[in-house]
Parts: structure tokens; C-alpha cells; sequence
């Protein structure tokens, strides 16, 4: 009977969310599924794994069990280094672009990287962030910048899964909740990206959103003040029309005279 699989990890604590894994098979083979496709690693083998990816499986080898020495980053901590980032891709130090490359990658790990995660799994303190930070820079120069397009891959799909969030609820009613569970990210994560990625809070964001279809629809269309107010998702005509009035200074109904008496003119 083969023993458990032994996965060393260093990085994220368990409260967290675990958005990218970067690591060396010592035994056995991984097998990712991501977008349609397989990715396999064998022993000796470094890996890149994004968030993104649907399903892992650690499969063992025919006499021992599945190991792996892996370090991880929460989504936070990648966007710290985004400066660095920047820098590379501004001194064209990447050899390719980060959209030439999926969430997923691999490669032969050399003696280097064998170093760097041997080194790891004798090391009686877990890697500060600080350290892990200079681990995958080292990685990134050793695999020609491998890994950090990886890397760029997934802060590039995290983003492009907050506009697919954010456009498929702009006029439904979501919470803040629910919307950091369609990113599968915490509240407070999501209400940072979100206010990273359009300058604003949720909140003013999809006020604004709602009040722009209202104005289309008050100008283009024979809705009624009341049909405009339940297909904006305001509470109910009398919410529709305070707010409306304290962008605008008019009423609903104010405005709609404006705009026909404008095409008049």
C-alpha cells in the first residue's frame, strides 16, 4: 500500500486564497486541466499554476507516492510586485509577451532550480514573503522569464473575470458578496481590485452604470418612468427619482421634456 502523498508547500497561511503555485515534482506526475487542455509533469519537472485551472490531480508513481516542493502567492502578493513587473516589460527584458502564454507552463528544471527547492525543503523557517519574492525572480532569470509570464497570465485573467463579473451584474441585484464569489476572492480583495481596476467603489460604479441606462432609456424609448425604474433595478420609482435628481438636478420626468424639447429646437 503506497504511503500519502507528500506536497511540502511554503507560502500563502490557510485563511488565504492560493492564486499562483510555482513548483518541482520529486516523485510521480501532475496532471492540470485548464481551458480544455492537459498539461503533465513528470518528475524532475517545474511547474507554474494559476488560479484559473479547474482541476489537479497528483497521480503517484507505480512504487511511491506523489511528491512535490511547491511555493505559493496569494493574488495580493503578485500585485505587489506589479512595478517589477512593469520593469521588465519596459526594458523589453521579457522575451515574449505575457499574452504569448497561458496560465499553465513547465519546464526541465535545471540544476539551479533543483538548488532553489532543495535548499527550501531542508530550510527549518518557512520563506518570508520577501524571500519568496527572490525565489521567483531567480526562477524567471533561469527559465528566460518563463515564469513571470505565467505569472502576468493569471493578474491578466483575474482582471478579465472582474470585467465579465462586473459587466453581467451591472443591472442586477448583486452584493458585494456575491460578486467576490464570482471572482473567487474575499470581500475585501475584490473591493480593492475592483477600486484598482475602475478608480471607484462598486457601489458609485453601478450607480453610475444604472443611471446612464436610464438616461438612454428616457431618451430613447416610450418606458414609462416606473418600467425604467425596475429594468435600472432601482428599489422602486420614488428611489429612482431622488437619485436621479441628486445627479442631475432634475426629475425622471424633467429630463425626458428636456431631451424631446432639445430635438425640437
Amino acid at each position: 500500500m503506497l504511503l500519502h502523498n507528500e506536497v511540502v508547500s511554503f507560502g500563502v497561511v490557510p485563511n488565504e486564497e492560493v492564486f499562483f503555485t510555482i513548483g518541482v515534482v520529486y516523485e510521480g506526475t501532475k496532471r492540470v486541466y485548464c481551458r480544455g487542455k492537459q498539461y503533465c509533469f513528470a518528475s524532475g519537472d517545474l511547474f507554474c499554476v494559476g488560479r484559473e485551472c479547474c482541476r489537479v490531480e497528483n497521480i503517484p508513481s507505480k512504487h511511491y507516492p506523489y511528491k512535490e516542493v511547491v511555493i505559493t502567492f496569494s493574488f495580493e502578493e503578485l500585485q505587489q510586485l506589479t512595478p517589477w513587473f512593469n520593469d521588465l516589460i519596459a526594458d523589453n527584458r521579457l522575451r515574449q509577451s505575457a499574452h504569448d502564454i497561458g496560465p499553465v507552463a513547465g519546464c526541465e528544471a535545471d540544476a539551479a532550480v533543483l538548488g532553489i527547492f532543495n535548499a527550501l525543503r531542508q530550510s527549518p523557517l518557512p520563506p518570508s514573503f520577501t524571500k519568496r519574492q527572490g525565489i521567483l525572480k531567480m526562477l524567471s532569470d533561469y527559465t528566460d522569464g518563463m515564469v513571470l509570464r505565467v505569472a502576468l497570465s493569471n493578474l491578466d485573467s483575474r482582471n478579465l473575470l472582474l470585467n465579465n463579473v462586473v459587466r453581467n451584474n451591472r443591472f442586477r441585484h448583486a452584493t458585494i458578496d456575491d460578486l467576490a464569489e464570482q471572482c473567487h476572492c474575499s470581500r475585501s480583495s475584490f473591493k480593492e481590485l475592483f477600486h484598482k481596476h475602475y478608480d471607484t467603489s462598486p457601489y458609485h460604479y453601478f450607480l453610475e452604470q444604472r443611471l446612464e441606462k436610464a438616461q438612454s432609456l428616457l431618451t430613447g424609448s416610450s418606458c414609462s418612468i416606473s418600467e425604467i425604474s425596475e429594468i435600472c433595478e432601482f428599489n422602486s420609482p420614488s428611489h429612482f427619482a431622488r437619485i436621479f435628481r441628486s445627479y442631475f438636478a432634475c426629475s425622471p420626468s424633467e429630463y425626458r421634456r428636456q431631451q424631446q424639447l432639445k430635438k425640437w429646437l
